[in-house]
């Protein structure tokens, strides 16, 4: 508040210096950040132990699905959301922490424009670069899949026959599926999709694919903000008796891919707070100030008088006292006296 005061006053602002003993304050002292996630992270479909994914597996265990039947995709695919949502839970909590960790260096006290400035400069580098690192990890898995060949753990993308008939598991030959009508081999990209089906009905925004994973990312949720939509996956284990609730459009869009919301990292918006941004009654940026430990609060006034000499006032704060010092810097350089000289006669 002091640093403020003499600051925006017109005499003092030009010359006001303030250093510090301690110049550094931890981010955590006066910044805070919350992420705001997607709806799907807490509805019934991706919770840890929920009905839904329990259902999903104890339907599918032992039954040989075609290699384009969602019912085989299902089970995977929501165990990957519930997966995805948890590790980067995971990871941004990680990365908040690191964040607060992190320190603010100013070897003078600064102006409330100048904190907020570089307070918000390191919030959306934050708000950046956390996705980002996420999903340069998580392309360079996909990439290590595809390049290996990998064989999916539900033979979506690879099968084996053999061509020996007396001993049909001496030899076996690795052929690939194909998706989109046919016209996309899983030997050659792991990107090949179709739309999923069950009874020979679409189901809206969802996709089978090469892997699991990759035909997840180019879905949409879009049939889980429908009840219809959802009692038509229901019906593909005949769990009609079970409610689920479809997520809310009015909340977020039922068009975006699983990508974009991995992009993002399933957060809707982070909430940031700058603490000295906030009334003054709660003091913060006398927080931040205090943890600076200001030693003294300097400026000069320098006024000119009829003889030339230069004065010099110095005021110092500290712990909120003032003292007052007023000293002669210089006098004047050359003072020119006429002397008058009276003859007399």
């Amino acid at each position: 508040k002091i640093f403020d005061q003499l600051r925006s006053h017109p005499q003092y602002s030009s010359t006001l210096d303030c250093p510090c003993t301690n110049i550094t304050v931890h981010y955590q002292s006066f910044i805070s950040i919350k992420p705001y996630y997607h709806q799907l992270c807490s509805s019934d479909f991706v919770t840890r132990n929920s009905t839904w994914i329990s259902l999903l597996y104890s339907s599918t265990a032992g039954i040989d699905y075609a290699y384009n039947d969602y019912r085989l995709f299902a089970a995977s695919h929501f165990e990957l959301l519930s997966s995805l949502y948890t590790l980067v839970n995971e990871t941004i909590a990680e990365a908040i922490n690191e964040f607060s960790r992190n320190i603010m260096i100013n070897a003078r006290v600064q102006s409330r424009e100048n904190i907020e400035s570089q307070a918000n400069t390191a919030l959306n580098r934050f708000c950046l670069s956390t996705p980002r690192t996420f999903v340069l990890i998580l392309d360079f898995i996909r990439y290590m899949n595809q390049g290996n060949g990998i064989v999916s753990s539900i033979l979506s993308n690879w099968h084996f026959i053999s061509s020996d008939t007396i001993s049909p598991w001496d030899s076996l030959w690795a052929l690939s599926h194909s998706y989109g009508n046919d016209n996309c081999s899983c030997g050659t990209s792991s990107m090949c999709i179709s739309e999923a089906l069950f009874n020979g009905l679409v189901i809206p925004g969802l996709h089978v694919g090469c892997y699991p994973f990759e035909s997840l990312l180019q879905s949409t949720l879009e049939c889980l903000y429908n009840i219809s939509c959802i009692d038509q996956l229901k019906s593909m284990y005949n769990y009609s008796n079970i409610t689920f609730n479809p997520l809310n459009n009015s909340l977020s869009s039922a068009n975006t891919t699983v990508q974009s919301l991995i992009e993002t990292l399933f957060v809707e918006r982070w909430e940031t707070d700058v603490f000295q941004l906030m009334s003054d009654e709660l003091l913060n940026q006398d927080l931040f100030n205090a943890q600076v430990e200001t030693d003294i609060f300097i400026f000069q006034t320098i006024t000119r008088s009829n003889f030339l000499c230069s004065l010099t006032s110095m005021r110092s704060f500290k712990n909120g006292n003032e003292l007052l010092t007023t000293s002669l810097i210089s006098a004047a350089t050359s003072v020119l006296h006429h002397n008058t000289i009276t003859s007399y006669g």
